[in-house]
């Protein structure tokens, strides 16, 4: 995560949690998400492809992807890979190849300008065109056409420890064992369910979920959505508290505070310690990113008619 907007996202978090009073209005200004549980949208376009063509090499149509960012990361053109499936490409005209590409360009996640606003992302259309049966058939043929969205995509999440140097102390300036809130950004995986407790002298434990609330599937994130099965329902998690001897349990292949884990049944655990040495009593931002590929599927259906 970018170390500018690390810094952007905890000062507005703690004016948002740390201040007494205001109204709500005000609140919802200054939350560093707009928060939701979608990345990318996709739709095909009005009649491409139309709902009847016909053979006999006379009638091309296009088959047009919309991609709408309503999630709030960015994502580059090249980590964006839509592929049509459903009907031979051959039987159409077209090769293996020509059936897969990338987006045409970036589209970026939504944000909120400076009053508060949310500014919508900006559609981008991919076209596969010149579809065409050249042969004829016998009668009319149904067929179904699927259109996979396959992009890179991460989720960001921010919430708030309670930093004591007597963890036995009862009242002061905040509650060491309670639930925490969580503020995500706008993707199909959340951070859910952070809880921080005493884990003993001079050390806390927290433990939070991570849950897929998207329809999609979940990839090893750089795999493409290869589908294979040691790649699917992985995700790359990196938990951070700008804190010296903090790690988490059960991360794979990465170190003390990131690796992977698997999302089984749609969900996981993590826990963490953090050891402390501190003389004073304050709240402390815990960030968690998880970064995963991620893949969508679109389907409509075609009637292919015999021209006489």
């Amino acid at each position: 995560m970018d170390k500018k907007l690390i810094l952007i996202l905890l000062a507005t978090f703690v004016l948002v949690f740390g201040c007494q009073g205001g109204d709500d209005q005000s609140a919802e200004k200054l939350k560093p998400y707009i928060g939701g549980t979608t990345g990318l949208i996709a739709t095909f376009t009005e009649d491409a492809p139309p709902a009847e063509v016909y053979d006999g090499g006379d009638f091309p149509f296009d088959i047009e992807v919309k991609l709408q960012n309503d999630g709030e990361i960015d994502v580059k053109k090249e980590d964006i890979v839509i592929k049509v499936s459903g009907i031979d490409p051959v039987e159409f005209g077209k090769t293996q190849e020509q059936t897969k590409m990338n987006a045409p360009e970036d589209l970026l996640g939504k944000y909120k300008d400076p009053e508060g606003n949310i500014i919508e992302s900006n559609p981008v259309y991919v076209t596969f065109d010149d579809f065409n049966h050249e042969s004829s058939v016998a009668g009319n043929l149904e067929y179904p056409v699927s259109a996979k969205i396959c992009y890179k995509y991460a989720t960001e999440a921010v919430s708030r420890l309670c930093i004591k140097s007597n963890l036995n102390e009862q009242g002061g300036v905040c509650t060491v064992t309670e639930d925490k809130q969580v503020l995500n950004s706008g993707a199909p995986i959340q951070v859910t369910q952070l809880s921080e407790s005493v884990a003993g002298t001079n050390k806390i434990a927290f433990i939070f979920k991570i849950e897929k609330k998207g329809n999609g599937n979940i990839y090893k994130v750089g795999t493409k959505c290869s589908e294979a099965r040691a790649d699917a329902d992985k995700v790359l998690v990196s938990v951070d508290t700008a804190m010296p001897n903090l790690q988490c349990a059960g991360l794979a292949d990465g170190t003390a505070t990131s690796g992977y884990v698997t999302l089984r049944g749609g969900s996981t655990t993590i826990r963490c310690i953090q050891q402390l040495a501190t003389e004073t009593s304050f709240l402390k931002v815990v960030s968690v990113k998880v970064d995963y590929d991620y893949q969508d599927e679109i389907s409509t259906k075609i009637l292919l008619k015999h021209a006489e």
